[in-house]
């Protein structure tokens, strides 16, 4: 799928940070991008009958407040990306990284989420 047909859900309580997001993928040409500040507003759009998100990008601050129905909903969407402070001078933090050290205090290894 071309990047500028890409759905992007953006998570994150920070708006400085949800909009230096967007705005990262923007500048790589990805347009259909949504941001949301809080967990309600999150599983209402990830539950939402219709065409799914291609990608949803959750801030690891945000899974703090996820209650067990979220964090269910999260898994079962199959592109899950969390970080944890965003993206910075132009590139994208590794979430690879992230996952092998212990992602937001959850315990390592993290399943993979599909």
């Amino acid at each position: 799928m071309h990047p500028k047909h890409m759905r992007i859900l953006i998570a994150d309580a920070n708006q400085a940070q949800r909009l230096s997001v967007e705005k990262f993928l923007n500048q790589v040409g990805c347009f259909g991008v949504a941001g949301v500040a809080t967990v309600d507003d999150l599983t209402n759009l990830i539950d939402f009958p219709g065409r799914p998100f291609d990608l949803i990008l959750v801030s690891c601050h945000l899974l703090d407040q996820l209650s067990a129905d979220a964090m269910h909903a999260l898994q079962g969407h199959r592109n899950v990306v969390l970080y944890r402070n965003g993206f910075f001078s132009g590139r994208i933090a590794d979430p690879l990284a992230l996952i092998s050290e212990g992602l937001c205090g959850l315990p390592a290894p993290l399943p993979t989420v599909h």
